[in-house]
């Protein structure tokens, strides 16, 4: 999860240019496919910080892990997805992160206040909690 902001840049700032003579049209679409990318990973970011600030024993811990997994998956589709979208321009990269840079930031915070929450408890004791956080590490 620590490349997590580092991906959100690459939502916006994609190796493929938009084309100079590109139509409104195109421009719209690809307005649109940004700010949902961005859309989508502010949105599993704050389902990961929920998952992680529901944790407060071994039991719930345990639970946690198996949805953490099916979290993390659908973040490495989104992130495939996103290197194949095109770089938006400047104002709509500026609108995009005006927009989702507050809702980003707050998830990432509530990410590192669970983690450091975690870190305290041990993370439960749960083995299966240990194996899912080892597995998102390189996302």
């Amino acid at each position: 999860m620590k490349n997590t902001a580092l991906f959100a840049a690459a939502v916006l700032c994609s190796p493929l240019a938009l084309a100079q003579d590109a139509t409104a049209p195109a421009a719209t679409a690809v307005t649109m496919d940004a700010e949902t990318a961005m859309s989508e990973l502010v949105g599993i970011l704050e389902e990961f910080a929920t998952i992680l600030e529901g944790i407060n024993d071994k039991a719930s811990a345990d639970a946690a892990a198996e949805k953490l997994v099916v979290l993390g998956e659908k973040l490495k589709a989104m992130q495939a997805q996103a290197e194949n979208l095109p770089q938006a321009d400047e104002a709509t990269q500026m609108r995009i992160m005006n927009t989702y840079l507050p809702r980003l930031m707050g998830a990432l915070g509530r990410l590192e206040a669970a983690a450091q929450k975690l870190s305290a408890n041990n993370g439960y004791d749960s083995e299966a909690l240990l194996n899912a956080l080892n597995a998102l590490n390189g996302i």
